[in-house]
């Protein structure tokens, strides 16, 4: 196990299993991480190494039950997100050039039988991640979700990206609401094409007539999985001139509350943690109704809600742990 591997098993998560368990966990990210890691090095100028490790463990935790090849095409589409956040988050390229390439490499991944990358990675990636998706039991039904999925995420991303711009640009203009900033932010984690992409490889034939219940449960994860990135972001961002939750409501205190600003960002970090649980607790009241034949597509939506809340107590996806 590398350095960086045996820091990531530190994650209360983890922690918390049995050691027969954390040791399954462990080989099978192992063997996700194999193949993975020579795939993603096919791209060096979008695809980061550092996260092979983070993602294999956060799959594998999230999936015990799958075996590592029924987990590597959501793995690739994991990567394909990331390099989406890394483009607007630091890429040269302007929004307004931007979502139309992500748009033409969507338009890919809802066409099985185009092979056209025109020599852009981004659509080479996705294609990768299409091909693999397609070889899985239950993507034929899942596949106009995942595009609905990634259209959402590409459009609250660059929503973002222009609030964050506009603050940059005049930080005393008014910034959005809470809510309606911690709303959109649900999408921009990619956590519903994470999940679909897994959903794909679970032969459950009654994931139809749930999903309704499952993209709720979606919802409600990731409102939860968002702060804690938030929480664990917010230094990062500020030194990027990036808007974060807490940033809005510091200035919400400061503004009607009249507190200085280091008990406005205090008061801030308390609430956003206060919220965090709400949406896990919704998640696990959804999961609780009804379930699906086995009962995997919900384990899978709580067990890799349940992870990253851990992983960002102490790590970034954005960072080498």
């Amino acid at each position: 196990m590398s350095s960086q591997q045996e820091r990531l098993a530190q994650i209360k998560y983890l922690a918390m299993k049995s050691k027969d368990k954390r040791d399954h966990i462990l080989a099978l990210a192992g063997a996700l991480g194999r193949p993975l890691g020579g795939w993603v090095a096919r791209y060096p100028q979008l695809l980061r190494p550092f996260r092979v490790a983070q993602a294999s463990l956060t799959l594998s935790a999230a999936a015990p039950f799958l075996e590592a090849d029924s987990l590597l095409p959501g793995a690739q589409l994991m990567f394909w997100v990331f390099a989406v956040d890394d483009l607007f988050d630091e890429g040269p390229q302007p929004a307004a050039e931007l979502v139309p390439r992500l748009e033409r490499c969507l338009a890919l991944l809802g066409n099985p039988e185009d092979t056209d990358t025109g020599g852009d990675p981004m659509r080479e990636i996705m294609r990768d991640a299409r091909d693999s998706l397609s070889r899985l039991p239950s993507f034929a039904f899942l596949r106009p979700y995942l595009v609905d999925a990634l259209q959402d995420m590409v459009r609250c991303m660059h929503r973002e990206s222009d609030w964050s711009a506009a603050y940059r640009h005049a930080p005393t203009q008014p910034l959005p609401p809470f809510e309606k900033y911690l709303e959109n932010g649900g999408p921009t984690t990619g956590s519903l094409p994470f999940y679909l992409g897994v959903f794909s490889a679970m032969a459950d034939a009654s994931i139809p007539a749930h999903m309704d219940r499952l993209l709720k449960m979606n919802r409600a994860a990731s409102a939860s999985i968002r702060c804690a990135n938030e929480l664990r972001g917010y230094e990062r961002e500020v030194g990027e001139g990036k808007l974060n939750l807490l940033t809005i409501l510091q200035r919400e205190f400061v503004e009607k509350e009249k507190l200085e600003p280091a008990a406005a960002l205090e008061k801030a970090r308390q609430l956003v943690k206060e919220r965090l649980p709400a949406g896990l607790k919704e998640c696990q009241g959804l999961a609780q109704q009804v379930r699906t034949d086995s009962g995997d597509p919900e384990r899978f939506i709580l067990n890799i809600a349940a992870f990253i809340c851990d992983f960002y107590v102490h790590n970034d996806f954005h960072l080498e742990a």
